[in-house]
């Protein structure tokens, strides 16, 4: 089963051979991207997820932390990769790529926000999860680890915020072991 949070994947990290992967400079990175610091960049402490919490039912107007970490946000109507969706998608395939990591496969569901046609907001949601495909194979050291490429159009909006924010603009990042590797 797919897990739908990255901060999994980056709170697993244990391996030795990735203690010496990762730099100082990663090591910021990756806190300032995805709000934890993987045990491998703490001297002795173990890492947490720094994830905001939301009241339940309350109403928000930004995605949290957590909705960032796992999720790639577009403008409206587009479907072209902005400078942080770039280096956010650089910092997720170099974690990926470290030796402990290589066992996770993906999956990327695109969705719109609920403004334009159910048809056109399928197609704008495919779109969107081809170009992360494409952009996260090339910088993948097996791609292959890409399992699944889908849209939701504007089903499934994320908690709290309205169907027709922008925030509902992005592609959904979706993570689990993989068998067989």
């Amino acid at each position: 089963m797919f897990i739908r949070y990255i901060v999994v994947i980056l709170l697993g990290f244990s391996s030795p051979a990735l203690a010496q992967g990762l730099t100082d400079t990663k090591c910021a990175e990756i806190r300032a991207a995805y709000g934890v610091t993987p045990s491998e960049c703490q001297r002795s402490a173990i890492a947490t997820p720094m994830a905001m919490i939301t009241p339940v039912g309350l109403p928000i107007t930004e995605p949290t932390q957590e909705m960032r970490q796992n999720n790639v946000f577009f403008t409206q109507g587009g479907t072209e990769l902005s400078a942080n969706a770039l280096l956010q998608l650089q910092r997720l395939a170099e974690v990926l790529n470290a030796p402990s990591m290589q066992r996770t496969c993906l999956r990327l569901v695109g969705y719109s926000d609920s403004s334009g046609s159910g048809a056109i907001n399928m197609e704008v949601g495919a779109k969107r999860a081809a170009v992360v495909q494409k952009r996260l194979s090339l910088l993948l050291l097996n791609p292959a680890r890409i399992e699944g490429v889908q849209s939701m159009g504007e089903q499934g909006p994320l908690a709290g915020l309205a169907p027709d924010s922008t925030w509902q603009r992005r592609v959904e990042i979706w993570a689990r072991n993989c068998p067989g590797y």
